[in-house]
């Protein structure tokens, strides 16, 4: 099996873009998790007659329940695409068709990877649009990035799909 230039790239655009996901999703879970702290802090720090907001004692006051909507705003039917477990397969997956692309010469892969990528793409689309409304302009701009990384890797793919399906046209017919 002979390693060609466009697959190579592709397995490296892809690990590369696995680890910008990964790096976008853990400053986003710090980043959350550091921005709810001081909310928190801020309403525990009210003497116990007090309401912010004006109303009766306590109903101002958002229990428990008010950061899981938060997080549950961003689900996609119903799954939370942020979620580590979802992170970590996203990861994987991007690791394994790596690994694909560069053992298995089959255009059939290769044209596996590219759809893969660009649906990977349109959740990133979906990210920087999340970003920008959330008002984060650097991690709307990484998810851009990781956007670019899945185009890029989708082209890759493609014209690796192209050169196999014609390395395999060539051995059939001599």
């Amino acid at each position: 099996m002979l390693l060609t230039l466009a697959r190579l790239i592709t397995a490296a655009l892809l690990i590369a873009s696995a680890a910008a996901f990964a790096t976008g999703a853990t400053i986003e879970r710090h980043t959350a998790s550091s921005a709810s702290q001081p909310a928190a802090h801020h309403a525990e720090a009210g003497s116990p007659g007090e309401n912010p907001a004006g109303g009766e004692p306590g109903a101002g006051r958002e229990g428990p329940a008010a950061p899981a909507a938060e997080r549950n705003s961003e689900d996609l039917l119903g799954i939370n695409p942020e979620a580590t477990a979802l992170v970590v397969i996203a990861v994987v997956v991007s690791l394994l068709l790596a690994a694909l692309i560069l053992i298995v010469g089959s255009p059939l892969a290769a044209a596996g990877v590219t759809l893969a990528m660009l649906a990977f793409t349109v959740l990133d689309i979906r990210e920087v649009t999340h970003q920008l409304h959330e008002s984060r302009p650097g991690l709307a701009a990484l998810a851009a990035a990781v956007a670019l990384l899945h185009l890029l890797v989708a082209a890759a793919a493609l014209l690796t799909t192209r050169q196999a399906r014609g390395q395999s046209g060539r051995i059939s017919t001599a």
